[in-house]
């Protein structure tokens, strides 16, 4: 069981891997890519992009702008203006940067609230 996420922004594909399940922010609130989904196209929201084993358990995050998905033919390829992985993240270096973007600020308040 697979779905093969591809993950970019306009300068860059930032990951392009097979994964079990994926996770979009779209405006309802978390949507769950899994093998085998109907085809769909979405608009997405800024938030969480993570991937998941068979066992729910989240294995890479990424924070977006928001942007777009398509997922058909148990691929999904999501295009976002910022990418930022969280798990690469500077703390110290993105409370520097917040006063000037609001990404960063959310960025921020997600990793304060969730780690």
């Amino acid at each position: 069981m697979s779905v093969q996420l591809q993950l970019c922004t306009p300068e860059q594909l930032v990951t392009d891997e097979k994964v079990v399940k994926v996770l979009l922010p779209v405006p309802e609130g978390t949507l769950t890519v899994i093998e085998d989904k109907a085809p769909t196209s979405l608009m997405l929201t800024l938030g969480l992009v993570a991937t998941m084993d068979s066992n729910n358990k989240i294995i890479k995050r990424w924070f977006i702008s928001g942007g777009f998905a398509d997922v058909a033919n148990n691929v999904c390829k999501v295009a976002a203006d910022k990418v930022v992985d969280l798990d690469k993240v500077n703390l110290s270096q993105l409370e520097q940067d917040t006063a000037e973007d609001n990404f960063y600020q959310s960025i921020s308040q997600y990793l304060k609230a969730f780690g």
